[in-house]
């Protein structure tokens, strides 16, 4: 029941992501910007950058059980963190001028700053060896999930772009 619930909830999230992901597309499509699987590649990998690599330089995936900041101060700081790495990677990618690409810097290294701490002494049941390979599969399985969502909703959007087959 709880793989099952797990799923359910991350097929939600990525549907919100997603809807998140190509509305940003239609944004740029607009601006004449070419969007395909190729260039949603691109989006994916930013996607994961903003929404999971970053956040996991101060505070990266944990076990549950695992000794932890407070709850309601790493969401807040995560919220704050991704709009911001968000923004940096939008002023990466589209800014022209290096007083842009200072702001894109500052705004990824300003919320990294005021990050939670995490605890003095890392406690939990699972060996430390077994929380390492949770983080990095963590990691690993958000990249491939965010290339996915990048390559399909650019794809979906070209083909829908190109009208009536």
């Amino acid at each position: 029941m709880r793989n099952a619930l797990t799923i359910m909830v991350m097929v939600l999230l990525y549907c919100g992501y997603g809807l998140i992901l190509v509305s940003l597309m239609a944004f740029r499509g607009q601006a004449g910007d070419r969007i395909d699987a190729r260039s949603g590649l691109l989006w994916g990998i930013a996607g994961f950058a903003v929404v999971i690599l970053a956040p996991a330089f101060s505070l990266p995936a944990q076990l549950p059980g695992a000794t932890e900041t407070d709850l309601a101060m790493r969401q807040i700081w995560w919220v704050i963190l991704v709009l911001s790495a968000a923004g940096a990677v939008w002023i990466l990618a589209y800014g022209k001028t290096p007083g842009q690409w200072a702001v894109a810097a500052l705004l990824l290294v300003g919320p990294h700053l005021v990050s939670p701490r995490l605890p003095d002494v890392l406690t939990g049941r699972a060996p430390m060896e077994l929380a390492a390979l949770f983080t990095a599969r963590s990691l690993g399985v958000g990249l491939l999930t965010w290339i996915v969502l990048g390559m399909v909703a650019g794809a979906v959007w070209r083909r829908e772009q190109a009208g009536p087959a």
